[in-house]
């Protein structure tokens, strides 16, 4: 926010915990030997954004997208239900729906709404990247119970779980503490 990007703000703020998500995620997923480029970015109007991030995925030549983010115009009172978590593909004939799937359950197991995978085309995350993706939306910054249930930690580790297929057992290295400037 104090770099010019604005995410959806409710009872939780999109920019700052997609960031806390994309760390602990890839933490995880380093953790079991994958390589993870974050391509995320900072400033710029959300068109510059856009196409910054697609920019960056594409000469990572990787080969998958996840792209994190936090949904938002659920209700704004509460009702003791979820709003809940979805996953975006690019059409029913991407490879990557039995990932987006499992990220939806392992997320929906945490007690959020599984809204289960979707299909946009216009996504411009998944319309403009050269390889596969999925667009997460963990759960929804304006919803009161999405809020009160959500937990970086265990959030992250189902994402990860979803992506690996596998259940993990490991701790997080991006967790770990870390020296301070004078090496404590």
């Amino acid at each position: 926010r104090d770099k010019g990007t604005i995410g959806a703000v409710g009872f939780l703020d999109e920019s700052v915990e997609n960031r806390e998500i994309v760390t602990r995620v890839k933490g995880y997923l380093e953790a079991t030997g994958h390589t993870v480029i974050d391509c995320t970015e900072d400033s710029g109007t959300a068109n510059q954004i856009l196409a910054s991030i697609v920019k960056k995925t594409n000469d990572s030549k990787a080969d998958i997208s996840i792209s994190i983010h936090f949904h938002a115009g659920a209700k704004k009172n509460s009702d003791g239900k979820t709003t809940g978590v979805e996953a975006y593909c690019y059409s029913t004939a991407s490879s990557l729906i039995p990932m987006a799937r499992r990220i939806c359950e392992k997320v929906g197991a945490l007690g959020y709404t599984n809204r289960g995978t979707k299909f946009r085309s216009s996504l411009y995350v998944l319309k403009k990247s050269k390889m596969p993706g999925i667009l997460v939306e963990c759960c929804f910054v304006d919803d009161p119970e999405d809020a009160k249930l959500y937990n970086r930690d265990t959030m992250a580790k189902a994402i990860a779980e979803g992506i690996l297929n596998k259940k993990l057992d490991i701790l997080n290295p991006s967790l770990a503490p870390k020296p301070n400037s004078i090496g404590e």
